[in-house]
């Protein structure tokens, strides 16, 4: 095989990847995100109690899709937060 024939397959194998949409988020892992999101804000403003709900939320979110890693995540969130609002 020629090096212009391995370079053209290349050129086309990348373009051809490049041409893909890419996996939108599921509307469950969407609202994970958007909950940690507002729990982090929460925090820094230090409303407690807000982001100790938006946590839980994104918990419940993370386990109706099952992600092990976002479950993990936001149980250790709660478990930081529970000392700083005591």
């Amino acid at each position: 095989m020629s090096a212009r024939f391995l370079t053209s397959m290349l050129l086309a194998l990348v373009l051809s990847a490049c041409g893909q949409a890419p996996e939108l988020p599921s509307p469950g892992r969407m609202q994970s995100v958007e909950s940690n999101r507002r729990a982090q804000a929460a925090f820094e403003a230090g409303d407690y109690a807000r982001a100790e709900a938006e946590y839980r939320r994104a918990l419940r979110a993370d386990q109706a899709i099952e992600d092990m890693e976002g479950v993990a995540v936001n149980l250790l969130s709660l478990a930081l937060l529970t000392p700083v609002q005591s």
